[in-house]
């Protein structure tokens, strides 16, 4: 029974990172390396750390290796930061180049008639009676929605309805969680 209660490091899914199963990980042979430089308490482990790190390797592709946490293997990494420049005397690997993240599109401007379009919802959303008005102001805070989605920046939409853009982004909020509780409703069924 109490070897159920307690797992090597390995078993425990919580230790492992989402990356590290499909992601970047260090090259076998170095790791083996690395952890193999800790359990012997090696002299060389920081300065190999540091290399490993001034190479472009994360701290928790490092601390995982040698089965330490990301800040003990930085705590490892700064002994050997005071200033020498000691040769690791191992090769140390250059991870792979990550992929650059993808740029937000330019942004998309109104043109007229979408601008007059607003107005009038707007307009709707002012003269409508309280029965009609929540129908009213979803058709309007879907429309500047899906203007958002398009690129249009938020003080562009806030210009053509002669609003802030503090209210421009509340009705973005209100649209958004909106949305999350139909979604969750959906599920609930």
């Amino acid at each position: 029974m109490l070897d159920s209660m307690f797992h090597s490091r390995e078993d425990n899914v919580m230790s492992r990172r989402p990356y590290q199963a499909d992601g970047v990980g260090l090259p076998d042979d170095f790791a083996s390396i690395l952890r193999d430089l800790y359990k012997r308490q090696d002299p060389g482990l920081p300065a190999v750390t540091l290399a490993a790190r001034n190479a472009g390797w994360t701290l928790d592709v490092l601390g995982s290796a040698m089965g330490v946490t990301r800040v003990r293997a930085g705590q490892i990494a700064a002994k050997a930061a005071d200033g020498s420049n000691a040769d690791p005397g191992v090769e140390i690997p250059v991870p792979p180049a990550r992929e650059k993240p993808k740029r937000r599109p330019r942004a998309v401007g109104l043109t007229e008639e979408e601008s007059e379009g607003l107005r009038a919802l707007r307009q709707a959303m002012f003269d409508a009676d309280l029965d009609t008005f929540p129908t009213a102001r979803d058709a309007l805070v879907a429309e500047v929605a899906a203007h958002s989605a398009r690129g249009v920046r938020v003080d562009s939409l806030g210009e053509a309805l002669g609003l802030r853009s503090g209210a421009i982004r509340s009705y973005l909020a209100d649209f958004r969680s909106k949305q999350a509780a139909e979604k969750y409703a959906k599920r609930r069924r």
